[in-house]
């Protein structure tokens, strides 16, 4: 799913706690990924909808880095991390639920 970041002015190559002028929607986004991960795998953590990347956002992505065998497991959102999200999360979700991709594809698309 293409969450329109790049077109908002999301040009970040990573994002981590710390890290000055991140869009909080696509926090936000990362945040809904994480917690629709967690539904269907229990080994993950908790993520809080903050808009915020503080560390319980951080400690979520290195959870799920590790779960979905990341290179590097660091609870940065990299490049491989976005990837991951988008295979693991997104179009698993497509395949076997799409009425649930739908519904949560439109409340990000309309947070932003």
């Amino acid at each position: 799913m293409y969450t329109r970041d790049l077109n908002n002015g999301n040009t970040f190559k990573n994002y981590k706690v710390g890290q000055v002028g991140m869009l909080p929607e696509y926090i936000a986004y990362i945040q809904i990924t994480l917690r629709e991960a967690k539904l269907s795998n229990s080994s993950l953590v908790d993520c809080p909808l903050t808009s915020v990347y503080d560390k319980a956002t951080a400690d979520a992505v290195l959870k799920f880095q590790q779960v979905y065998n990341a290179r590097v497991k660091d609870g940065i959102v990299d490049s491989e991390t976005k990837s991951l999200f988008a295979r693991e999360v997104w179009k698993k979700m497509f395949q076997t639920d799409n009425a649930r991709y739908q519904s949560v594809k439109t409340r990000i698309l309309n947070r932003q």
